[in-house]
């Protein structure tokens, strides 16, 4: 186990390095319209694209609403069976909703850092704000996507509370993720290193008192 653990960072650093090799090419041929369409093309094809029920149903789970609502059936789901499994379902809320918005703030603080912008404003090439302007603002930044923060934060944390589902929830993930990427308001790049903050975060939080008792020793 602890052979494994260690072999994570590394594991995360070629995921990452692989995402920006393929960074442009991701993104020409994701964005709405294709790689050759105008920019008019472009943003008719995106309007209708966040016009579908699918598209805003995974754009959501970047949001912090949807997990409120899981954080309340969990609480419900263990209402009823004694107080020591009552406790136990507000540790559980905790911990998710926690993990979903430490998972977003740190992205959001991330962009702030790294100051690349999106790549539907630099035609899927690199740019980067100069530290000067708008130093506060994450605004048309796009490293890392506080989308994919949010809901892999979300989706790492329920992993631990139901590890047989989790790779439903890493799977609702990274269809948010590739949302972003289909809007082209992102890189690969910005999801990847979303999920590997989000990651870290969970593991963080893992270890102190909001660490769930995972559903099978129920």
């Amino acid at each position: 186990m602890k052979r494994t653990r260690s072999r994570v960072p590394g594991l995360w650093a070629v995921g990452i390095v692989l995402a920006m090799c393929w960074d442009r090419a991701v993104f020409l041929h994701l964005r709405p319209g294709g790689p050759l369409a105008s920019a008019e093309q472009t943003a008719a094809a995106k309007a209708a694209l966040e016009s579908r029920a699918w598209y805003q149903a995974l754009y959501v789970l970047g949001t912090l609403w949807p997990w409120l609502f899981v954080a309340a059936a969990i609480v419900f789901a263990d209402i009823g069976g004694g107080a020591a499994r009552a406790a136990r379902g507000v540790r559980r809320a905790l911990f998710l909703l926690a993990c979903a918005a430490l998972g977003g703030a740190a992205t959001e603080a991330a962009k702030i850092v790294f100051r690349r912008l999106r790549p539907e404003l630099t035609d899927g090439y690199y740019g980067f704000r100069p530290v000067w302007e708008n130093f506060w603002s994450g605004s048309n930044l796009g490293l890392p996507s506080s989308h994919a923060g949010v809901a892999f934060g979300a989706a790492f944390a329920l992993s631990l509370i139901f590890p047989r589902a989790a790779w439903v929830f890493v799977g609702a993930a990274a269809g948010c993720a590739l949302s972003r990427l289909l809007a082209g308001a992102h890189f690969l790049s910005d999801v990847v290193v979303a999920a590997f903050i989000a990651y870290w975060v969970v593991e963080g939080l893992r270890r102190t008192a909001l660490r769930p008792t995972p559903a099978a020793r129920a």
